[in-house]
């Protein structure tokens, strides 16, 4: 019997989808450096912590007035943002233009290289997803 809280872990591939096999397989995968923390002096989430993560709650107002974001992504923030977009769920005619790979979860970016490797005329943007840790109070 699982615990109920529990949850299994995203199955980790190489670039072809077979298991990803520690001490063996190559890739680029998440580390502490490939996140950016406002609050708990900038503390990196840890593993569990993830499953908390969410997009920002009152959006678009929480941009503009609120500090901790502001002094994350603001014009002096630790990473400052020449753009904010809100990326919505992609409809059926960007489907079409993405080719059909195994894309594989934590990959982002090698996930966009192997899509652009098909060469559909697309390109990579390189930025960060800005989330907030919905298992604390807003702000």
């Amino acid at each position: 019997d699982r615990v109920p809280s529990c949850r299994p872990m995203a199955r980790l591939g190489d670039a072809s989808g077979a298991d990803a096999v520690a001490g063996h397989t190559l890739g680029q995968w998440l580390g502490p450096e490939d996140f950016v923390a406002a609050g708990d002096a900038g503390a990196a989430p840890s593993a569990a912590d993830l499953a908390h993560l969410g997009f920002p709650r009152d959006w678009p107002a929480v941009y503009s007035q609120n500090a901790t974001l502001k002094s994350l992504i603001g014009k002096r923030g630790r990473i400052p943002a020449k753009k904010v977009a809100v990326a919505g769920v992609p409809t059926e005619e960007d489907w079409a233009q993405v080719p059909r790979l195994n894309y594989q979860p934590l990959h982002s970016f090698s996930n966009a290289e192997r899509a652009v490797a098909e060469g559909r005329g697309l390109t990579v943007v390189r930025g960060f997803a800005v989330l907030e840790r919905l298992d604390r109070p807003a702000g």
